[in-house]
């Protein structure tokens, strides 16, 4: 007859020893299940990347260190495109960048001005002085221009239409002779306008204003003109107080 107290032993030891090696199963997959769910770690700050506040901050390895990606084109210290720049940028000058046209106003029609340059240029191999003379009528032109002043005017965007006298807007347009002269009465812009008017010019022709000089010692001016037929006339004018 077996030992039955021996077989049950046997038999319960058998059992104890299943049951040690599953416990022992169960054991590492909950501490595998905790490790792979981050139990028991240290939580990280999500905007420091900091285990906690008692160890210093790390800052987190950008993934492109990690990966084959190509560069940030617009870094966190850079403005996206189409932003707007905030440096200060050099202003564009007043002052038109193509050339204006220097001359005197020798007619005006309500705020068309005609300026012609007392510059004669000559025209082919010919011998006469001052064939031609620039003039250009300069449209929408401010209101304080008048007559007898020198300018230097700007067509808008350089553009004057051919024909003669020439036509254009006026994009700006500079008194050059406003001042009076030390020891005079007149400015040399009332002397030629007084000039111009004494010779009274037709509607359709113009005069071609040459020089303005002042005489201290005569007290008074000389004004040198071509008519509308392109003849010289020189005009004596008093230098009367305004």
């Amino acid at each position: 007859m077996p030992n039955t107290k021996f077989a049950d032993a046997k038999t319960l030891t058998t059992n104890g020893t299943q049951k040690g090696k599953a416990a022992t199963l169960c054991s590492w997959v909950l501490v595998v299940g905790l490790v792979l769910s981050g139990c028991g770690q240290k939580p990280v700050d999500t905007q420091t990347g900091a285990a906690d506040a008692e160890e210093p901050a790390k800052t987190a390895e950008p993934l492109i260190a990690d990966c084959n990606l190509p560069p940030d084109p617009n870094p966190d210290d850079s403005e996206p495109d189409g932003a707007i720049d905030k440096t200060e940028k050099p202003q564009p000058s007043d002052t038109p960048s193509y050339p204006g046209t220097i001359g005197y106003v020798v007619k005006k029609e309500g705020s068309n001005i005609l300026v012609v340059s007392p510059e004669g240029r000559k025209l082919g191999s010919g011998t006469g002085e001052g064939d031609y003379y620039e003039a250009t009528w300069f449209g929408a032109a401010p209101e304080e221009i008048q007559v007898g002043m020198k300018v230097e005017a700007w067509a808008v965007r350089g553009q004057v239409e051919e024909s003669y006298p020439g036509q254009a807007g006026a994009e700006k347009v500079e008194v050059q002779n406003g001042d009076i002269l030390h020891g005079a009465n007149l400015s040399e812009a009332e002397v030629v306008r007084e000039a111009i008017e004494q010779l009274e010019p037709s509607d359709y022709s113009f005069f071609i204003l040459r020089a303005a000089e002042y005489h201290p010692d005569e007290d008074a001016w000389t004004v040198e003109l071509l008519d509308e037929q392109r003849e010289p006339v020189r005009i004596k004018i008093e230098d009367r107080a305004a």
